[in-house]
């Protein structure tokens, strides 16, 4: 480790969470599909949840922390 900022690799690796990004984006629209034949609440609920908590959210975040390091 050098200590120094690869920029090379802090744009390929935002390339790919930008994928990812889109990939949940289009898994959004799935789950909405899915959402609507769901008749349990809670389990409507954590569905809901799911994709918006872990998958999104921290793909985005990865994405707007490495354009600082491009």
């Amino acid at each position: 480790m050098t200590g120094t900022v690869n920029r090379e690799e802090a744009h390929a690796l935002r390339e790919q969470y930008e994928a990812i990004c889109a990939t949940a984006e289009n898994l959004e629209g799935r789950r909405r599909e899915v959402r609507h034949q769901i008749e349990d609440p809670i389990a409507r609920h954590l569905l809901q949840r799911s994709l918006d908590k872990l998958t999104k959210s921290s793909a985005v975040l990865m994405v707007r922390l490495l354009r600082h390091l491009e």
